[in-house]
């Protein structure tokens, strides 16, 4: 039975590309769509996995821990221009965030699910993804 006043962990599975020394795999997200917040991302017989403020967050912290192995998840918000505002980060929990153009400010129509698939030559590590936003919005 269900106990009054405990909320459910709803998650929602997708595949993505996990590119390690080269070779690509399938990998596979557990994302829940409601907090508490988190992450699983599952290849091969690894698995990494966090628990964070919003799924950004989550993301991110997979990701640092995967740059120390030089392995790259092939997802929108690991491309070096995406990257969310704080409001929204608020509205969606971190699961959208804003393609930054430089010279332009972000619209409504730059913003994306940060799960979404991206090729592997504009995914970057964490800390090449936090200088090149900075850069963007000098």
């Amino acid at each position: 039975g269900s106990q009054p006043g405990v909320r459910r962990m709803s998650v929602e599975a997708r595949s993505t590309l996990v590119v390690e020394s080269g070779k690509s795999s399938q990998g596979r997200l557990e994302i829940s769509t409601n907090p508490p917040w988190s992450v699983r991302l599952a290849w091969g017989d690894k698995e990494y996995s966090a628990e964070e403020a919003d799924l950004f967050e989550c993301l991110t912290t997979i990701r640092r821990s995967l740059d120390a192995l030089g392995i790259k998840v092939c997802c929108a918000g690991a491309r070096s221009d995406v990257y969310p505002s704080g409001m929204s980060s608020q509205m969606s929990g971190g699961r959208k965030a804003y393609i930054h153009r430089a010279g332009a400010r972000p619209t409504m129509e730059d913003l994306v699910d940060i799960f979404d698939p991206a090729e592997p030559e504009i995914v970057v590590t964490v800390a090449e993804q936090r200088s090149a936003v900075r850069r963007r919005l000098e």
